[in-house]
């Protein structure tokens, strides 16, 4: 490895001299950028080995908030690592749902991250599911729950799928300095702050290699493990006395390999129910299967197009337009059953540069010479990406209004969250109204702390401040709110009609920050009460044809 390092390092050293002209500068940077981008990927056994080491799921909160996670890793071929990890997953996901309620997240990562214990994406991904726990044991998930299986208890099953998405080291920001040394600093923060950005230029070389990682990725083993999943989620609610709930999540270049993977089942579903609409004789079958805007309003479609789980979203997807196009063109232009649910939802940020800029330019080299149509949009759809297509947009996210306090809560991270700490048991009735009167004043004082247990009476502000630092899990706060007055509202646009079984939403920075600043308290809370609203719809429809 060494010896191969320092070949590639000497040809870099021999060849960036010749750039004395133009050509020869170009030559050199490619030859560099490549040739450093080789050294990173094949070389460092940091982002080429498994980090998936961890068992195959792990509980990290007991009853009744019951919370557990499990890690999956794919390689570049898309193949998992050994077949024993899935099959023990699946095991434990049958189990638990032949012995109560379930609601399980899977969540795949995006470009620039794996699942190494450093990575972000992992931290973020665990804080979730610890503030999920709290969400799906609230009053109305649990009269939900009690009212489809007689059971309000759940167990969160949360799934990492992690593949090799980061393959070269990226430097960290320094931040700027502070007080009386700052002048002299920071004029060396910036210098470091700016070889830290050149060293990291061929992070952006990495991405034709991560793309086609992706393609393999959704084309391999995890279309079969959804699969799976999707039909221990069917299994498990057929039965009158169970309910489970699954959601799938892909992340940028993760998006990608979730659309890949789900992408024929949903397409199949919509051929199912349009050919189930359809009358039996004197059919104009292109104009049901191929709509354009004259025919819309012509065809209704009675029956319920059916997705992967509940739902499958993709956040910022780095997925050309153009795959998206059959979905788009059946969702717009047939009208649908106001009973119809979204089976995919696509947010996409508004100032996700890495989309925004980087995508089209990659999208313009990886197809420099591909022949398209002329008068068509078919250009358009294969250089920009699915979200940042303007024609492609049918509802805007953003918050209910602008306030200085709504728009730090919109902005406050999940890994920036308070957490619980459990609370000493009372003696006595008197001593617990006591508590519960102390607990409501120093929640009104430290808003974003909340207790689950007892405090005892007379506790001082040294105790209470001891309890606050006997931090243990994470919260949201998600107590229920007035009706209609969610932060994080979804806006239609003129395109958008009722019933929609596909949707994309273009997010306020305010909600969604950047390509990755998604993990957010009051975005992950109304995707979660989005989902609560399609599973009440999809619960009332099981009962519904159980009653035929």
């Amino acid at each position: 490895m060494r010896r191969s390092a320092w070949l590639v390092s000497s040809m870099l050293m021999v060849l960036l001299p010749q750039g004395c002209s133009w050509h020869g500068a170009a030559i050199g940077t490619g030859v560099a950028v490549t040739g450093l981008t080789f050294v990173a990927s094949r070389m460092n056994p940091l982002y080429f080995g498994r980090h998936a080491s961890r068992d195959s799921i792990e509980q990290l909160r007991a009853a009744p908030f019951d919370v557990r996670i499990a890690y999956l890793e794919l390689d570049d071929q898309g193949w998992f690592y050994g077949k024993e990890r899935p099959r023990a997953v699946l095991d434990e996901v049958s189990a638990l749902a032949d012995s109560g309620n379930v609601a399980l997240l899977v969540f795949v990562h995006g470009w620039r991250h794996n699942l190494s214990k450093g990575d972000t994406d992992v931290r973020a991904f665990r804080e979730t599911a610890f503030a999920l726990g709290d969400l799906v044991n609230d009053r109305d998930f649990k009269a939900l729950r009690f009212g489809a299986s007689g059971d309000s208890n759940t167990t969160l099953v949360g799934i990492h799928v992690g593949w090799r998405g980061k393959m070269w080291p990226e430097m960290p920001v320094i931040p700027s300095a502070r007080g009386k040394w700052s002048k002299v600093v920071n004029p060396f923060v910036s210098i470091a702050n700016g070889l830290g950005v050149v060293a990291s230029i061929p992070v952006y070389c990495t991405f034709w290699s991560r793309k086609s990682a992706a393609e393999r990725i959704g084309h391999g083993d995890l279309g079969e493990f959804l699969g799976a999943l999707d039909a221990l989620y069917h299994r498990a609610n057929r039965r009158s006395d169970r309910l489970m709930s699954m959601v799938v999540v892909g992340h940028s270049f993760g998006g990608q390999a979730v659309f890949d993977a789900t992408r024929e089942r949903i397409e199949a579903n919509f051929s199912t129910a349009i050919s189930k609409s359809m009358p039996d004789q004197g059919v104009h079958a292109g104009d049901w299967f191929y709509p354009d805007s004259v025919t819309a309003a012509q065809h209704p479609i009675d029956s319920i197009v059916r997705g992967f789980g509940d739902l499958v979203v993709l956040i910022n997807p780095a997925i050309e337009a153009e795959r998206y196009h059959r979905i788009d063109c059946l969702t717009r232009r047939l009208k649908y059953s106001p009973r119809q649910q979204p089976v995919m939802l696509t947010v996409s940020a508004e100032n996700d540069k890495a989309r925004l800029v980087f995508f089209p330019i990659g999208r313009f080299l990886s197809k420099f010479g591909s022949k398209t149509q002329k008068h068509s949009t078919q250009k358009d759809l294969m250089r920009e990406a699915l979200g940042s297509y303007e024609a492609q947009i049918t509802h805007d996210l953003g918050l209910r209004d602008s306030t200085p306090d709504s728009v730090e809560t919109a902005r406050r991270s999940i890994v920036e969250l308070p957490r619980k700490a459990p609370l000493p048991p009372a003696n006595s009735v008197r001593e617990e109204r006591q508590q519960r009167e102390e607990v409501g004043r120093e929640i009104a004082n430290q808003k974003r702390f909340e207790y689950h247990g007892k405090l005892p009476a007379g506790s001082s502000d040294s105790t209470i401040a001891s309890i606050q630092q006997q931090i243990m899990l994470p919260s949201l706060d998600l107590k229920p709110r007035s009706q209609g007055r969610e932060l994080v509202v979804a806006i239609p646009r003129a395109a958008a009609r009722p019933g929609m079984p596909s949707k994309v939403m273009l997010a306020d920075k305010r909600v969604i920050d950047g390509h990755s600043g998604f993990f957010r308290q009051e975005f992950i809370r109304w995707l979660a009460l989005e989902v609560r609203r399609i599973q009440t719809v999809h619960f009332e429809d099981r009962k519904l044809e159980r009653r035929k």
